[in-house]
């Protein structure tokens, strides 16, 4: 298989740098975390909030708020590129649109993986005029193509890449979101496991939301986007849409967990405006984070409820949902 992408990706960052869903979350920690947009009745985004301005009610009960960031201030975003998926020409376009909302304060890194992460740009703030020293991952090219990656050991790999930044930290991640470890369950058993049984994956998802990085998962190839699969691999038609389902379900469990999001492009032509969205996003959301005042375990859903002082604004949050197993 030919990394033609990483390649292109060499040129993206010394081009860039020559310039200037709702979601129900099961948590096992006491605090809970999410994101929220303010807009006004015409939809523009306030990006002026304080943290008196903000409200989270549980259940109808306020709670304390114990964290909060403004849209100001400044954040760590890695960009995060699947082997598998990332050799489409569109995904140049996608990482530019994506790279083009970051403001001056931001800071970047530029990763890619498949059995393992590599670095491709090093943290840097976007303010460079210029960036020197550029140097794209060598993936070894392999005699016949992988079918799956490393991804959910990536993810844990990345997180730790966040050691010494200090501002708002937020993996996007393209993938079709296929692991090794879901082959090895389909080979042995025919079809994924129930994800309460998948202790493997279970130790990821634990991993992962106690970083407290929010994933967000730009997916392709998924049973909600045309997924496909190697005949010879795949040939029966029940096993396949077993094994997609399993992909993606697992991809949400993890965006649900770390407060991140999902997004299916129906096709590849979404996939360019759906990474600008998400930068403009990302660039105009508050980061909130309460304990509540009750954490005994109740698998009934808590209803999460964030409010402003101004009620004419309308507020996004990422999450309204969650409950204590």
């Amino acid at each position: 298989m030919r990394y033609i992408c990483l390649l292109g990706l060499m040129t993206l960052c010394a081009q860039l740098q020559a310039q200037a869903p709702t979601l129900r979350i099961t948590v096992d920690s006491t605090l809970v975390s999410l994101e929220a947009i303010v807009q006004d009745t015409n939809a523009r985004p306030i990006t002026n909030l304080t943290r008196a301005d903000f409200s989270i009610y549980e259940d109808g009960e306020l709670q304390p708020l114990s964290y909060f960031a403004s849209s100001h201030g400044p954040r760590s975003v890695l960009l995060l590129m699947d082997i598998m998926v990332a050799d489409e020409p569109l995904m140049l376009d996608a990482a530019t649109a994506f790279l083009g909302t970051l403001r001056s304060q931001d800071r970047l890194l530029i990763a890619a993986f498949d059995r393992d992460l590599r670095i491709a740009l090093n943290w840097q703030p976007t303010r460079i005029g210029l960036l020197r020293d550029v140097r794209m991952p060598a993936f070894p090219l392999r005699a016949e193509m992988q079918a799956t990656t490393r991804m959910y050991g990536s993810l844990e790999e990345a997180t730790r890449l966040f050691r010494n930044e200090t501002g708002l930290k937020e993996i996007v991640v393209i993938t079709n979101g296929r692991d090794s470890e879901l082959d090895r369950q389909m080979l042995r058993l025919g079809e994924p496991l129930g994800i309460p049984d998948d202790r493997d994956f279970n130790k990821h998802l634990e991993t992962l939301k106690r970083a407290q990085i929010p994933i967000y998962f730009v997916a392709m190839g998924t049973d909600r986007n045309g997924g496909i699969l190697h005949p010879a691999w795949y040939p029966d038609h029940k096993m396949k849409n077993a094994f997609l389902a399993g992909v993606r379900v697992r991809m949400e469990k993890l965006a649900e967990a770390t407060g991140g999001q999902i997004s299916f492009p129906r096709n590849v032509g979404d996939v360019v405006p759906m990474y600008r969205k998400l930068g403009i996003d990302l660039g105009i959301s508050y980061k909130l984070g309460y304990t509540p005042h009750n954490s005994v375990p109740n698998k009934k859903p808590r209803h999460i409820e964030v409010r402003v002082r101004a009620e004419s604004l309308h507020v996004w949050q990422s999450r309204t949902e969650y409950s204590i197993p």
